[in-house]
């Protein structure tokens, strides 16, 4: 969603991201919004547990087979990546998909 309202702001002419009119934050934490963040044309990406399928999927099989969840909580680490300090290594490492 950041994505699309980064290109309206382009369209439109209004500067966007660090030092800039208007502050983006995204949680899209895929490889292009990350290289935006190395760019400063954002402010700030957050995860929103995209790693959680595998984990969902599990659970769904496991029940399947009759085995219940091992937890009733599953907490997932989440992170956020802010334009001032992400790196390079944080986009290959973290970065989702393009």
């Amino acid at each position: 969603m950041a994505r699309g309202a980064v290109a309206a702001l382009d369209a439109a002419g209004i500067t966007h991201g660090v030092g800039k009119s208007v502050v983006i934050m995204g949680f899209d934490t895929n490889k292009w919004a990350l290289r935006e963040l190395l760019l400063k044309n954002w402010n700030y990406d957050g995860q929103c547990s995209p790693f959680q399928a595998s984990i969902v999927d599990r659970i769904i099989k496991d029940l399947e087979n009759g085995k219940p969840p091992a937890q009733k909580k599953i907490i997932i680490e989440e992170k956020g990546f802010d334009a001032r300090t992400i790196t390079q290594a944080d986009v290959d490492q973290y970065g989702l998909g393009e």
